[in-house]
């Protein structure tokens, strides 16, 4: 129902905010001044105008101004106490939705809510990441989740995708809906923009800001994009504006978003909003693969503190350790993140923070300043460090907590941070021969089970004294979240079953694939570019070599040059996982390309499936850029293919050939028109050495996304081990 001709003025819901990004085209370093100096202004333009209200979103941007300036804090906390002063978005900072793991996006909400109910007395109810590059088809239950109602945005915009309404509920897989509001003219006014200009363009865009078929919509005042805020000028044009009764214009009223919602909810039109499900894409289709190094970065620091996190509780358990033990349940990277996660462990929480920091729509895409990256690189590595100590930590707490008196000589600990029984990879660097005399020939567990085992060169050719040092390789079953633990053996051993080969099918994709470089004269974000495939050609194999081949794995080395360049891949089929690893060292040196790995495709017109945060959805194959997250499946009528990424995160695919793509070497922050300069020294994005790892598999046809997360978490997480001794259980 169309209620304007009942009501003769709609009302424009002024929101007063400053687009903060506390990192683009500076470092944090600068965002952190510009966020205090933004909200400084806020408060005292409400102080100067006493019907004025203000929005901010990011927790991050909170706990900045109570560390620095508790007398800003205070005044803050009264406005928001009044209602003047809006609090939104429920997470650590506007996040990119695309790359972060569903636990990450579930723990935004989770630190920022709580910190929020503590610190100011309240919890947002509208989601805002009105300049994330795109939207998740899960993220309406992942926003859910953390108590958000509402949710706006604004990309990808009218002119990007026309067909979907500006007011709709979005509705996830399983059923969660959040009202979406998509901002029709932008997030606020430029540094330049003067009052005539604003009210120029405020009479020339009003309808379109409006509701479809009701009376209401929002209108963003406020300097942005380095922070500023409404000024007084603007303040007093609008508020002068109002006054004449103009019936050229709305009413003009200052409001929040939360006010702004709950006038839609009472529009008789309100119970014909439309339903939309799905991702909501496409923006800057080149930051799916921009910075390639830096978001495998971020997933490593992600699993990382999912295992210290698991394993911590497994070191608080108060039952007995023992072999198989099985404490409470954890949750995977994916897909079983529940609704409302808890807090972390008190002493990973900084970390969490940390990590959901880097996770801002400008740092994790890709369209930073190199400096910004230096920083980000610092963070992860710290949140890195931390998980990291805490789970060595862990590991030899449990160890020490086990009785291993048995052993005759060395013990190999193991444990297995996730919550299911699974075979799991392990390997340690290790003498061959730690007495001088026989060498380590297999595992041999307490109950007398004998466990093969493979050596192979280990990080350093040179071992202690000279003598024989080598990785140690084995692959485990273990039991759900618990442990189990080897004596190092010596002696002859009675064959030993041998798992089945690999499928032949991964090995023949395997021996098949190629390296295509590809034309990228795109601007670092890929605007107005929907694929990548001028190829310029494909990397020659320059070498082919056998480098292991036992009870354990198989390797195949082969080496690639493209013009400066140069690729190893190596090919290594792990038999009782019945999976196939790629590994790929890069040395990239060519400037304005992009380099995709390609796996062909022998499939008939299969179902194509891609794991996202949230949700799995079904994918074209239409040879445009997609992104993607741990994992992705094709299906035909009787062949079947998951591979799993470590942290690259595009592709492009057609019925013929799947290219993963590996990395784009553009400059950093280089946005069309404007030219980048060609003398400058900064290195381009991707630039040198970078390692990525992939794996084959061939999924059960029963496989859900459930099973087929598992499986994915699973190969992407090793055994956590340490070399042990015999030694009395310690109480």
């Amino acid at each position: 129902m169309n209620t304007t001709s009942t009501i003769t003025r709609p009302v424009m819901h002024l929101i007063s905010q400053a687009h903060l990004d506390p990192v683009w085209l500076w470092t944090w370093r600068d965002g952190f001044a510009e966020v205090l100096t933004t909200l400084q202004s806020a408060v005292d333009r409400l102080h100067e105008f006493p019907t004025l209200r203000y929005t901010c979103s990011s927790a991050a941007f909170y706990r900045w101004v109570q560390a620095t300036d508790p007398r800003l804090f205070r005044e803050i906390r009264q406005f928001i106490e009044s209602g003047r002063w809006e609090v939104v978005g429920g997470w650590v900072v506007q996040a990119d939705t695309l790359h972060p793991s569903e636990l990450s996006l579930r723990m935004q909400g989770q630190l920022a809510q709580h910190w929020f109910k503590e610190h100011l007395g309240v919890t947002a109810r509208v989601g805002y990441c009105v300049d994330s590059f795109g939207h998740s088809a899960g993220l309406p239950s992942i926003l859910a989740g953390a108590g958000l109602r509402y949710y706006v945005f604004q990309r990808p915009g009218p002119h990007e995708r026309p067909d979907l309404p500006n007011l709709f509920w979005w509705e996830a897989p399983d059923g969660a809906r959040v009202l979406a509001w998509r901002l029709a003219f932008g997030y606020g006014q430029g540094p330049g923009c003067t009052a005539d200009q604003m009210e120029k363009d405020l009479r020339e865009r009003w309808r379109s800001c409006l509701v479809p078929a009701m009376p209401v919509g929002t209108w963003f005042v406020g300097i942005g994009n380095h922070g500023g805020g409404p000024t007084r000028v603007q303040v007093q044009h609008l508020l002068d504006l109002n006054q004449t009764g103009n019936p050229d214009l709305p009413e003009l009223r200052f409001s929040t978003l939360a006010d702004f919602f709950a006038s839609i909810e009472q529009q008789p039109g309100f119970a014909d909003v439309p339903v939309v499900r799905g991702e909501i894409l496409h923006h800057a289709r080149g930051c799916y693969a921009t910075n390639t190094r830096f978001k495998r970065l971020h997933r490593q620091a992600e699993r990382e503190l999912l295992v210290a996190g698991n394993l911590l509780s497994m070191e608080d358990t108060t039952a007995h350790i023992s072999q198989g033990m099985k404490p409470a349940p954890a949750v995977p990277l994916e897909g079983g993140a529940p609704a409302t996660p808890r807090l972390p462990p008190s002493s990973l929480h900084d970390a969490w923070w940390t990590l959901c920091f880097n996770q801002f729509h400008d740092i994790l895409p890709g369209s930073s300043v190199a400096p910004a990256y230096d920083d980000a690189r610092d963070d992860l590595g710290a949140v890195r460090q931390s998980a990291h100590r805490q789970t060595v930590a862990a590991v030899h707490s449990l160890a020490r907590r086990t009785d291993t008196r048995s052993a005759p000589e060395g013990v190999l600990f193991l444990a297995n941070p996730l919550p299911w029984l699974r075979t799991a990879r392990a390997q340690v660097d290790t003498f061959v021969s730690p007495h001088g005399d026989s060498s380590i020939t297999h595992l041999a567990s307490p109950d007398g089970a004998i466990i093969p085992l493979q050596w192979t060169a280990a990080e350093s050719g040179l071992g202690p004294f000279l003598k024989d040092w080598r990785k140690l390789v084995t692959t485990v079953e273990l039991p759900a979240r618990g442990i189990r633990w080897f004596h190092l053996a010596h002696g002859t051993i009675s064959a030993v079953p041998s798992p089945p080969p690999v499928p032949p099918t991964l090995t023949t994709i395997a021996n098949s694939l190629r390296l295509v470089a590809v034309d990228d004269h795109a601007d670092t974000w890929g605007h107005d570019v929907d694929r990548w495939d001028k190829e310029l050609g494909f990397a020659t194999v320059t070498q082919d070599k056998r480098m292991d081949d036992g009870p354990i794995f198989r390797r195949q080395r082969r080496w690639f040059s493209w013009g400066h360049s140069s690729i190893i891949l190596d090919v290594i089929e792990w038999h009782a996982l019945g999976a196939v690893e790629l590994v790929l060292s890069i040395n990239w040196q060519d400037r304005r390309q992009a380099l995709k790995l390609e796996l062909p495709l022998r499939m008939n017109r299969p179902e194509f499936r891609v794991r996202t945060p949230g949700a799995v959805v079904d994918r074209p194959l239409d040879g445009n850029e997609w992104f993607w997250g741990d994992w992705l499946t094709l299906t035909d009528s009787d062949r079947r293919l998951q591979v799993v990424s470590d942290g690259a995160t595009a592709y492009d695919a057609t019925p013929d050939r799947l290219r993963l793509t590996l990395l784009r070497c553009v400059p950093h922050a280089y946005h069309n028109p404007v030219p980048h300069p060609e003398d400058s020294p900064a290195p381009f994005i991707d630039e040198g050495f970078q390692q990525a790892h992939f794996w084959l598999t061939i999924p059960d046809p029963a496989a859900t996304p459930e099973t087929l997360d598992m499986l994915a978490t699973g190969l992407l997480i090793p055994a956590e081990q340490m070399l042990d001794s015999a030694h009395h259980p310690t109480p």
